[in-house]
């Protein structure tokens, strides 16, 4: 099947599935979405620096920071994700590399790519990260896992912080 997004964009749609799966839990941290979703560390750091840039992710900072979606899954499209992942990458630039194509000279197949092109941004204009998520659980990639252990997490951070406040009401 043709793919016109990089790879970049592929492990995007992977994390951000497993993000949409966890939204109701809230916050999550990088490095537990990149072993839940299995992405590369090094790279989706990039790719959730890009998110926050573009307004699809808020970055928390302090102890206990990391990621949240901006807004819900339903009201982000997946075009939106492999605009700000693939910036550039849509551009016009010719499928057969004569540099920027459709100005003055056009190669002989520039009319039937643009068309695939808009094709391709309406389609993911209509669908959703939640609907990707849905249909990434229906093949059976079960993200009941990743909301469990996000739940866990939360469970332990809330027993540390009562504990420490248990520490300083002397208790």
């Amino acid at each position: 099947m043709l793919q016109p997004y990089s790879k970049k964009c592929v492990y995007a749609f992977r994390a951000l599935a497993y993000v949409a799966a966890i939204h109701s839990v809230g916050r999550f941290q990088a490095g537990t979405l990149c072993k839940e979703a299995g992405v590369p560390e090094p790279f989706t750091r990039k790719v959730l620096h890009k998110l926050v840039e573009g307004g699809l992710l808020i970055a928390h900072r302090g102890p206990g920071g990391g990621y949240s979606l901006a807004r819900p899954p339903e009201r982000i499209t997946l075009w939106e994700i492999v605009t700000l992942v693939d910036i550039g990458r849509h551009n016009g630039r010719c499928v057969m590399g004569f540099g920027n194509c459709g100005s003055s000279v056009r190669c002989p197949i520039h009319e039937a790519t643009a068309r695939c092109a808009n094709s391709l941004s309406d389609q993911l204009g209509e669908v959703t990260l939640a609907e990707l998520t849905s249909s990434v659980a229906l093949r059976e990639r079960t993200l009941v896992r990743p909301v469990l252990i996000v739940e866990m997490q939360r469970t332990k951070e809330r027993a540390r912080a009562e504990k420490g406040r248990d520490k300083t009401n002397g208790n």
